[in-house]
């Protein structure tokens, strides 16, 4: 079974995301195939050298 998992990062100042909102844009924008059922967030975006 496979689930799409969104990996986020805030803006410096940034406090926090609402995710039913980004959830509920995300299905305005997206087909329901494309929409994470998890949000994780990070600190920072790793970065391979």
């Amino acid at each position: 079974d496979k689930r799409l998992v969104a990996y986020y990062t805030l803006s410096a100042g940034q406090a926090s995301v609402d995710i039913d909102s980004l959830r509920g844009w995300l299905q305005e924008q997206l087909p329901a195939y494309m929409i994470p059922v998890a949000y994780v967030l990070l600190d920072a975006l790793p970065l391979t050298p």
